[in-house]
């Protein structure tokens, strides 16, 4: 029973969990019958306390991205509710790496950083822990093309290049834009 009464062979036939939404203290009471058999003693559970969770957070934009150098982030949360959240990984009820939600933060590491939020306020037990990963992507930087511009007779040799290491150059002659397809270019 969760009325506080004590079962009899009478009582709701426990059949899979009970779950119990009431908010507030409650306290199970709990008997095995069965035919031509005496009860077995009353069991009685410990106090069982439920309370309502605050609403999870959300975190805009959603990611995983990827997103080019960095990202802002909002989290949202019920109006009244403190935020903490972690860029770590970790839980953030329970690191020492936790930071208090004060408005939109960047996150501008390079590679995937998962931020996790709980919510909490007066009256209700924290949220679940919202989690989400942000893929950070370099930047590429700008390609050097010498000449750039120019007017030649007969012909012109043409050198491209790009600080950032290990860059495929791609290119083309025609005046469309490059894709993944198109020629590469050596430097040799």
């Amino acid at each position: 029973t969760l009325d506080g009464s004590i079962p009899s062979a009478d009582s709701t036939v426990f059949g899979q969990d009970v779950i119990d939404e009431r908010y507030g203290e409650t306290v199970v009471h709990a008997v095995c019958v069965a035919p031509d058999k005496a009860p077995s003693p009353v069991a009685e559970s410990k106090v069982l306390e439920i309370f309502q969770r605050d609403r999870t957070p959300v975190f805009k934009p959603v990611g995983p991205g990827p997103f080019v150098t960095s990202v802002e982030v909002t989290i949202f949360a019920r109006k009244g509710s403190k935020v903490l959240y972690t860029t770590d990984g970790s839980d953030p009820s329970e690191s020492q790496t936790s930071v208090a939600y004060e408005g939109p933060f960047i996150l501008s590491r390079i590679g995937v950083t998962i931020v996790k939020a709980v919510a909490s306020r007066e009256g209700k037990a924290d949220s679940v822990v919202a989690s989400n990963n942000y893929r950070i992507l370099e930047q590429i930087k700008p390609l050097v093309m010498d000449p750039s511009v120019g007017t030649f007779i007969h012909n012109v040799t043409m050198t491209l290049s790009c600080e950032t290491p290990d860059v495929i150059i791609k290119y083309t002659t025609d005046g469309s834009k490059p894709t993944a397809a198109s020629q590469g270019y050596d430097a040799e």
